[in-house]
Protein backbone atom coordinates (compact mmCIF):
# COMPACT_ATOMS: atom_id res chain seq x y z
CA UNK A 1 0.00 0.00 0.00
CA UNK A 2 1.27 3.09 -0.95
CA UNK A 3 2.05 5.64 1.60
CA UNK A 4 0.93 9.40 1.31
CA UNK A 5 3.41 11.77 1.53
CA UNK A 6 4.21 14.32 4.86
CA UNK A 7 3.95 18.27 4.11
CA UNK A 8 7.12 18.62 3.91
CA UNK A 9 7.32 15.80 1.19
CA UNK A 10 4.78 17.45 -0.76
CA UNK A 11 5.93 20.38 -0.59
CA UNK A 12 9.97 19.26 -1.50
CA UNK A 13 7.99 17.47 -4.71
CA UNK A 14 5.78 20.14 -5.83
CA UNK A 15 9.20 22.46 -5.95
CA UNK A 16 10.90 20.03 -7.69
CA UNK A 17 7.81 19.68 -10.28
CA UNK A 18 7.47 23.42 -10.89
CA UNK A 19 10.82 23.59 -11.82
CA UNK A 20 11.18 21.07 -14.63
CA UNK A 21 7.96 22.79 -16.10
CA UNK A 22 9.69 26.17 -16.62
CA UNK A 23 10.81 26.58 -19.97
CA UNK A 24 14.32 28.90 -20.77
CA UNK A 25 13.53 32.09 -22.01
CA UNK A 26 14.99 32.59 -25.38
CA UNK A 27 18.38 34.36 -26.27
CA UNK A 28 18.30 37.94 -26.60
CA UNK A 29 18.87 38.75 -29.85
CA UNK A 30 21.57 41.80 -30.75
CA UNK A 31 20.08 44.81 -31.94
CA UNK A 32 21.48 46.55 -34.75
CA UNK A 33 23.43 49.37 -34.65
CA UNK A 34 22.33 52.53 -35.21
CA UNK A 35 24.14 54.47 -38.38
CA UNK A 36 26.13 56.69 -36.39
CA UNK A 37 27.53 53.95 -34.03
CA UNK A 38 28.14 52.12 -37.43
CA UNK A 39 30.03 55.09 -39.10
CA UNK A 40 32.43 55.06 -35.44
CA UNK A 41 32.95 51.54 -35.76
CA UNK A 42 33.68 52.32 -39.75
CA UNK A 43 36.45 55.15 -38.53
CA UNK A 44 37.86 52.73 -36.24
CA UNK A 45 38.24 49.41 -38.34
CA UNK A 46 40.10 51.76 -40.75
CA UNK A 47 42.71 53.22 -38.30
CA UNK A 48 43.72 49.05 -37.38
CA UNK A 49 46.79 47.64 -38.73
CA UNK A 50 47.91 44.13 -38.18
CA UNK A 51 50.69 43.46 -35.88
CA UNK A 52 52.43 42.32 -38.86
CA UNK A 53 53.17 45.39 -40.16
CA UNK A 54 54.32 46.89 -36.86
CA UNK A 55 57.69 48.32 -36.80
CA UNK A 56 60.25 46.33 -34.37
CA UNK A 57 60.95 47.22 -31.14
CA UNK A 58 64.64 48.70 -31.01
CA UNK A 59 66.66 46.43 -29.76
CA UNK A 60 68.27 47.90 -25.86
CA UNK A 61 71.95 49.11 -25.44
CA UNK A 62 73.92 46.32 -23.84
CA UNK A 63 75.71 47.38 -21.36
CA UNK A 64 79.27 46.64 -20.80
CA UNK A 65 80.20 46.00 -17.43
CA UNK A 66 83.09 48.64 -16.06
CA UNK A 67 86.66 46.83 -16.54
CA UNK A 68 88.90 46.85 -13.19
CA UNK A 69 91.01 44.96 -11.30
CA UNK A 70 89.86 42.23 -9.42
CA UNK A 71 89.70 42.98 -5.77
CA UNK A 72 92.11 41.04 -3.70
CA UNK A 73 91.60 39.89 -0.23
CA UNK A 74 91.27 42.40 2.52
CA UNK A 75 94.47 42.26 4.85
CA UNK A 76 94.03 42.92 8.75
CA UNK A 77 94.83 46.15 9.57
CA UNK A 78 98.39 46.55 10.97
CA UNK A 79 98.39 49.09 13.99
CA UNK A 80 101.39 51.38 13.48
CA UNK A 81 103.01 49.63 17.23
CA UNK A 82 102.56 46.20 15.60
CA UNK A 83 104.19 47.02 12.29
CA UNK A 84 107.50 47.52 13.96
CA UNK A 85 107.56 44.37 16.44
CA UNK A 86 108.88 40.78 15.00
CA UNK A 87 106.73 38.26 14.50
CA UNK A 88 108.74 36.21 17.26
CA UNK A 89 109.12 38.97 19.87
CA UNK A 90 104.99 39.71 19.12
CA UNK A 91 103.30 38.39 22.62
CA UNK A 92 100.50 36.27 23.25
CA UNK A 93 97.69 35.96 25.95
CA UNK A 94 98.11 33.46 28.47
CA UNK A 95 95.87 30.85 26.94
CA UNK A 96 98.09 30.50 23.68
CA UNK A 97 100.85 30.47 25.96
CA UNK A 98 99.79 27.54 27.65
CA UNK A 99 98.21 25.70 24.60
CA UNK A 100 101.61 26.06 22.93
CA UNK A 101 103.68 25.07 25.97
CA UNK A 102 101.40 21.44 26.46
CA UNK A 103 100.80 21.04 23.01
CA UNK A 104 97.29 21.20 22.93
CA UNK A 105 97.41 23.69 20.20
CA UNK A 106 96.03 21.87 17.18
CA UNK A 107 97.05 23.06 13.71
CA UNK A 108 94.90 24.20 11.09
CA UNK A 109 96.84 24.01 8.27
CA UNK A 110 100.14 22.65 7.55
CA UNK A 111 102.81 24.28 5.11
CA UNK A 112 106.06 21.33 4.44
CA UNK A 113 108.79 23.56 3.98
CA UNK A 114 111.27 21.01 4.09
CA UNK A 115 113.37 20.42 0.98
CA UNK A 116 112.61 23.13 -0.72
CA UNK A 117 115.05 25.78 -2.29
CA UNK A 118 114.60 29.22 -0.80
CA UNK A 119 112.80 30.92 -3.70
CA UNK A 120 110.53 28.17 -4.18
CA UNK A 121 110.10 27.91 -0.06
CA UNK A 122 108.99 31.43 -0.11
CA UNK A 123 106.59 31.40 -2.73
CA UNK A 124 105.24 28.31 -1.33
CA UNK A 125 104.39 29.57 2.27
CA UNK A 126 103.02 33.59 0.55
CA UNK A 127 100.93 31.44 -1.28
CA UNK A 128 99.60 28.89 1.69
CA UNK A 129 99.40 31.63 4.43
CA UNK A 130 97.40 33.82 2.22
CA UNK A 131 94.83 30.96 1.39
CA UNK A 132 95.00 30.03 5.90
CA UNK A 133 93.88 33.90 5.97
CA UNK A 134 91.20 32.90 3.21
CA UNK A 135 89.79 30.04 5.44
CA UNK A 136 90.29 31.71 8.73
CA UNK A 137 92.07 29.56 10.04
CA UNK A 138 94.04 30.61 13.42
CA UNK A 139 96.85 28.25 13.74
CA UNK A 140 99.65 27.13 10.75
CA UNK A 141 102.23 24.77 11.75
CA UNK A 142 105.18 25.42 9.50
CA UNK A 143 107.52 22.73 8.78
CA UNK A 144 111.41 23.82 8.23
CA UNK A 145 113.83 20.87 9.31
CA UNK A 146 115.65 21.49 12.43
CA UNK A 147 119.13 21.94 10.65
CA UNK A 148 122.42 20.85 11.93
CA UNK A 149 122.81 23.74 14.70
CA UNK A 150 122.47 22.78 18.19
CA UNK A 151 122.14 26.26 19.85
CA UNK A 152 118.56 26.76 20.95
CA UNK A 153 116.25 29.02 18.66
CA UNK A 154 116.00 31.90 17.61
CA UNK A 155 119.67 32.80 19.05
CA UNK A 156 121.51 30.87 16.16
CA UNK A 157 118.77 29.47 13.57
CA UNK A 158 118.84 26.12 12.22
CA UNK A 159 119.43 26.05 8.61
CA UNK A 160 118.52 28.32 6.37
CA UNK A 161 115.05 28.12 6.00
CA UNK A 162 114.44 28.46 9.68
CA UNK A 163 116.94 31.62 9.31
CA UNK A 164 114.74 32.90 6.78
CA UNK A 165 111.13 31.92 8.33
CA UNK A 166 111.11 35.17 10.95
CA UNK A 167 112.49 37.37 8.59
CA UNK A 168 109.68 36.27 5.20
CA UNK A 169 106.70 36.79 7.69
CA UNK A 170 108.24 40.25 9.13
CA UNK A 171 107.73 41.53 5.51
CA UNK A 172 105.05 43.96 4.86
CA UNK A 173 103.43 41.14 2.29
CA UNK A 174 103.03 38.85 5.14
CA UNK A 175 102.62 40.43 8.24
CA UNK A 176 99.45 41.70 8.32
CA UNK A 177 98.59 38.13 8.28
CA UNK A 178 100.39 37.12 11.49
CA UNK A 179 100.13 37.10 15.43
CA UNK A 180 103.43 35.98 16.58
CA UNK A 181 105.23 32.67 15.36
CA UNK A 182 105.88 30.00 18.36
CA UNK A 183 107.93 27.09 18.10
CA UNK A 184 105.70 23.43 17.21
CA UNK A 185 105.56 21.67 20.70
CA UNK A 186 107.39 17.95 20.13
CA UNK A 187 104.47 16.38 19.20
CA UNK A 188 104.33 18.41 15.83
CA UNK A 189 107.70 18.62 15.41
CA UNK A 190 109.65 20.17 17.95
CA UNK A 191 112.67 22.39 16.51
CA UNK A 192 111.52 21.75 13.08
CA UNK A 193 108.64 23.33 13.01
CA UNK A 194 106.59 25.96 14.09
CA UNK A 195 102.82 27.47 15.15
CA UNK A 196 102.36 30.85 12.94
CA UNK A 197 99.09 32.53 15.24
CA UNK A 198 97.19 34.02 12.36
CA UNK A 199 95.45 37.33 13.31
CA UNK A 200 91.17 37.66 13.19
CA UNK A 201 89.71 40.15 11.22
CA UNK A 202 87.52 42.45 11.88
CA UNK A 203 84.17 41.41 13.18
CA UNK A 204 84.69 37.45 13.82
Amino acid sequence: MTRRLRPDEKAAWEAMAAQVGKKEKPSRKPRELRPEEAALWEQIAASVRPLGNRPAAPALPRVKPPEGPRAEPVLPAVTHHLAGISVTDATLDAVWDRKIRTGEVLPDLVIDLHGYTREAAYNLLERRIRQAHERRARVVLIVTGKGRSTTPWPETPRGILKEELPRWLDQPGLRPYISALRPAHQRHGGMGAFYAILRRTRGE
